[in-house]
């Protein structure tokens, strides 16, 4: 009766919803300019709960993800339309948050499934998400991104550091985010039904060092980069393990330049080695 209960509440709501070689001294210090590469693409998906066609683009997602490998980076915004907040249905555990809904209202999106494409392209229609994304891939960055991540039992919390390089110069921001996959939580389907145990991924938990990021700056002439540290403090319902840090640079014009996903690694003694 509970699960009944459950999924009738839901589709109630959704009707009221719209649509290392050994080297002497002077070698160490020898600076090698980076190389260009490929910049990875970043795509921001908004979805929700109560959207009966985000099921199909998460698909999509997976998909491409699967094809693409490390030089597909995803975000998965729930927030405002047609999302479930923490807490707004009893019983129901609700993946929408007040940076997914700003995000929203800042690339003005209308109609979900949406993605936009590395800061720029914004397409809400399914079947030609693979053409932005095949095409975004071609794309080159004088700029590279590092990092590691991990999850420190002892003190709940997740350790950060990020490393970025650049062959000429780099003004922008940086912003870090976590993400989740794996969350079981009720989702409508494009039938109207409602699938309690349907597993959610990439999603957004939490802004690492901002909702507008920090500046970052970096040149040729940076020969270790620019490294960034951050801890974060795990919450009740994450699972740490489950989790992934999203880093990117963004221009002044809101244009990635490159993109870098983590996994979060258990820490364990042999890190520290």
């Amino acid at each position: 009766m509970k699960l009944k209960a459950t999924i009738s509440s839901l589709i109630t709501l959704a009707s009221l919803l719209v649509a290392c070689d050994n080297v002497s001294e002077n070698e160490r210090l020898i600076y090698v300019e980076p190389a260009a590469v490929n910049t990875a693409v970043l795509v921001e998906e908004f979805s929700g709960q109560m959207c009966v066609n985000c099921p199909k683009g998460a698909a999509e997602l997976e998909k491409l993800e699967e094809q693409y490998g490390e030089a597909l980076v995803v975000i998965t915004y729930h927030g405002g339309d047609q999302s479930i907040n923490p807490g707004e249905v009893e019983g129901v555990v609700g993946l929408g948050t007040e940076y997914g809904e700003l995000m929203e209202k800042e690339y003005r999106i209308n109609g979900k499934p949406c993605i936009v494409v590395n800061g720029k392209t914004i397409n809400n229609t399914v079947l030609t998400w693979a053409t932005d994304i095949a095409e975004a891939s071609k794309c080159i960055s004088d700029v590279s991104l590092t990092g590691e991540a991990f999850y420190d039992a002892a003190s709940a919390t997740i350790k950060i550091q990020i490393t970025g390089a650049c062959n000429s110069q780099y003004d922008g921001a940086l912003q870090v985010v976590l993400t989740e996959s794996g969350i079981v939580a009720p989702q409508m389907l494009p039938d109207n039904t409602a699938d309690e145990k349907y597993v959610h991924n990439n999603v957004l938990r939490a802004t690492v060092n901002g909702t507008a990021g920090e500046p970052f700056n970096v040149s040729g002439k940076d020969i270790e980069g620019v490294s960034k540290t951050y801890t974060v403090p795990v919450q009740a319902d994450w699972q740490p393990t489950h989790m992934h840090v999203v880093a990117y640079v963004k221009n002044g014009n809101g244009e990635v330049g490159q993109a870098l996903c983590l996994p979060v690694k258990e820490y364990t003694n042999e890190n520290n080695n």
